[in-house]
């Protein structure tokens, strides 16, 4: 049965504006990171729209809608570390594996920061493909072959904007003038441009091989991430990029350290808190609804959860605090 088409509503950039500028004033933070899928999802709510759509006629698409795998919880699964090496799940875990390294649903909670896309009134549907495009980003740096520098991080987008279908090359190109203003690469601009263009042109390639959306995750841990770059239309990179020493620019090194917004906390308490907050999650408790709370009523459920207290008492709690949970 052809499922009625969702209606196309009008972007709006004076949001999005703002918001990226917000991004810029500290990128690695969480506020930054929320930031910038808001922009987003301001100037491009009416492709998302055309992405579920898409997936509702697609097979892999419907049975992604119809399992509603939440995939930050998936690739946080331990089990993906005892997977043969080389394949994309224990790449993945291998990848994001600093003791430090803030989970992928923790990191994608922020996008629920100030309960946004229940203020957007977003259907379950569309809160579902933001959540899981979200949770996509460092499976997308495995694929690329980019890392988490900065100016990595910004090659990344332009690979990102051609597989995410997010804009035509000139949307690329601008991105990386952007990107090239900030950070002043130690390369030269022209070659700055030049591997943007062929990031961008990787991931345009990759999306004519399959959509973005309807890429089932979950399925492909277990399979060699050169098999799965082969079957997504992935190129590997001819050789690694290292771009630890190209930023030159005082704004894109203070930028690329979060302006000490990032790293102010010591290593022990961060530990503490991913450790404590996934136990939290364990429980029951959405981090959508943890990432909403006071800090002093996280530090509460937290100082609960290294009592001992079981899943239904932090349940309660969690409750009792503003949280909505499900038992």
């Amino acid at each position: 049965m052809q499922l009625p088409t969702l209606p196309r509503l009008p972007v709006r950039p004076h949001r999005a504006a703002r918001y990226l500028a917000q991004w810029l004033v500290n990128p690695v933070s969480a506020r930054g990171v929320a930031y910038i899928h808001w922009a987003q999802y301001e100037m491009l709510e009416p492709r998302l729209r055309r992405q579920l759509d898409e997936m509702r006629d697609h097979p892999d698409g419907r049975r992604i809608l119809e399992r509603r795998t939440d995939l930050g919880l998936a690739l946080d699964d331990p089990e993906l570390g005892e997977l043969p090496e080389g394949t994309l799940g224990r790449t993945y875990r291998d990848f994001v594996s600093a003791p430090e390294a803030i989970p992928s649903f923790m990191l994608t909670s922020v996008i629920h920061l100030d309960r946004h896309l229940e203020r957007l009134g977003w259907d379950d549907d569309m809160v579902f493909l933001a959540e899981r495009l979200a949770n996509t980003h460092d499976l997308v740096h495995v694929l690329s072959g980019y890392g988490t520098h900065l100016a990595a991080e910004a090659l990344n987008i332009n690979f990102i904007i051609g597989i995410m279908e997010l804009g035509p090359r000139p949307v690329s190109e601008g991105w990386s003038a952007v990107s090239a203003a900030v950070l002043l690469p130690s390369v030269g601009v022209l070659d700055w441009r030049r591997q943007g263009n062929a990031a961008y042109e990787r991931g345009r390639r990759a999306a004519a091989t399959k959509p973005f959306h309807c890429i089932p995750w979950e399925d492909l841990f277990a399979t060699p991430l050169d098999e799965v770059r082969r079957q997504l239309g992935v190129e590997p990179l001819a050789e690694p990029v290292d771009t630890s020493d190209w930023i030159r620019s005082p704004l894109g090194r203070a930028m690329a350290t979060g302006f000490g917004g990032a790293t102010a906390e010591p290593r022990e308490h961060k530990e503490r808190r991913i450790r404590l907050t996934k136990a939290l999650v364990a429980a029951g408790v959405p981090m959508r609804e943890i990432v909403n709370l006071e800090p002093g009523a996280v530090e509460d459920l937290l100082a609960l959860v290294e009592r001992g207290d079981d899943p239904a008492a932090l349940r309660r709690a969690a409750s009792d605090r503003g949280a909505r949970v499900a038992a």
